[in-house]
């Protein structure tokens, strides 16, 4: 009798120590229940935010007396998820950096636009010379100023997707 329990044993212990291997609590692995609903599980939608894409001036030169002495600031914005309805974002364009100090253009004012989903929303802005332009380079950014509660701000993937140039020419 001895005998055939140890036999059996021998039998039995390889079988146990293979199932806890293979299911991990002694249960064959095929018959394993999915976990309990738990919040972990729930896919959790990442809130809507816009992006500036991209800036363009054209023409890329002005001339402070001489035609022309205005450009269009082209701003595109990109609404990536779902944004409340009648949503809006308020874009300004403006100047980042000059060469020389100090030589500038005005902008048209601030706007405030709708965000349309999945579309690019496209802003344009007037860049005139003023007193304060001078022979040289301006770099023209866009700025997004506000936007409605619930959608995010997030900075362009480079920071050359808000900028473009413009020359400016005296006379």
């Amino acid at each position: 009798m001895r005998t055939t329990s140890q036999a059996g044993l021998t039998l039995v212990l390889p079988l146990v120590i293979c199932g806890l291997i293979a299911g991990g609590d002694a249960t064959p692995s095929g018959t394993r229940q999915p976990p309990a609903y738990s919040e972990s599980y729930v896919q959790v939608t990442p809130a809507p935010y816009v992006q500036i894409t991209s800036v363009t001036v054209e023409p890329s030169t002005i001339h402070k007396t001489l035609e022309p002495n205005t450009a269009t600031v082209t701003v595109q914005i990109m609404l990536i998820g779902q944004a409340p309805p009648n949503s809006t974002v308020k874009v300004e364009a403006l100047t980042s950096s000059s060469d020389p100090p100090g030589n500038n253009v005005r902008y048209s004012k601030i706007q405030t636009v709708p965000l349309k989903k999945g579309d690019v929303t496209v802003v344009k802005f007037k860049a005139e010379a003023s007193p304060q332009t001078v022979k040289g380079k301006l770099i023209v950014t866009a700025a997004i100023d506000d936007v409605t509660d619930g959608v995010n701000v997030k900075d362009p993937w480079s920071p050359k997707d808000s900028e473009a140039e413009l020359k400016t020419l005296d006379p």
